[in-house]
């Protein structure tokens, strides 16, 4: 969200390196959920099967 952001202002900047400036002033980074994740790919996996 970030990345895209600077890049729409004009600023290329690499992801490691917004992340390196997010930790260094105390920003929050928000990680996605990865058992989330897992149960959102099995429910569209099985979605998609039941529908074909």
């Amino acid at each position: 969200m970030i990345k895209l952001r600077l890049e729409r202002i004009g600023i290329i900047m690499n992801h490691k390196k917004i992340r390196r400036l997010m930790r260094k002033y105390t920003a929050t980074i928000r990680r996605a959920n990865p058992y989330l994740k897992m149960a959102k790919a099995i429910y569209e996996s099985t979605r998609h099967a039941l529908i074909c």
